[in-house]
């Protein structure tokens, strides 16, 4: 019995570690490299850009360190958030991403989101209205948020990721970048 209680014990002990590790791994923050990246992008889009202030990192996928690119134009902009400071020779070298557009596709877009199959409408932090689509199982494919306010629409990625983790990198990007 004495074994017993040792091994339940043991195994509740691990449980609460990996909880406890996972919870703290939400929490990181931007790292100053990627700040770098949203300057840079910043300086050449003509819209707000929102971008995540955390990128939850309990997806599989998802490295300990990670580097950031960007493309970016004046009506769009695409931050990808990558395993390596050079993807050229990397495969599945992204693991999230976020992207903002504006131009008279933003609202067809939204609209074509939220006709897709297995979406599901949600209300981020701050009340605005946004849509979850989750990956699908097998598939490294990610799970995404898509947000329309003000005419724009934002775009949160994170592969292989549960909604949890996609619409908390989501919360995080509310308020607008200033450099």
């Amino acid at each position: 019995m004495k074994i017993f209680r040792l091994a339940l014990l043991s195994i509740i002990t691990a449980l609460v570690l990996i909880t406890a590790s996972a919870q703290q791994s939400i929490s990181q923050g931007i790292p100053n490299h990627i700040e770098t990246v949203y300057t840079q992008t910043s300086s050449i889009t003509r819209f707000p850009l929102r971008v995540p202030s955390i990128i939850p990192l309990n997806s599989p996928v998802a490295p300990s360190n990670y580097w950031a690119s960007n493309i970016s134009r004046d009506n769009f902009y695409s931050i990808s958030f990558n395993r390596a400071a050079d993807c050229r020779r990397v495969e599945e070298c992204s693991f999230a991403s976020v992207s903002g557009e504006i131009n008279a596709e933003a609202s067809r877009n939204y609209q074509q989101q939220l006709a897709r199959p297995r979406v599901e409408q949600i209300t981020l932090n701050d009340g605005t209205p946004a849509i979850f689509s989750p990956h699908y199982e097998g598939i490294y494919g990610p799970s995404s948020v898509f947000v329309k306010t003000d005419g724009y629409l934002y775009t949160f990625n994170i592969y292989m990721a549960d909604k949890t983790d996609v619409v908390a990198m989501a919360n995080s990007a509310l308020s607008v970048f200033s450099q």
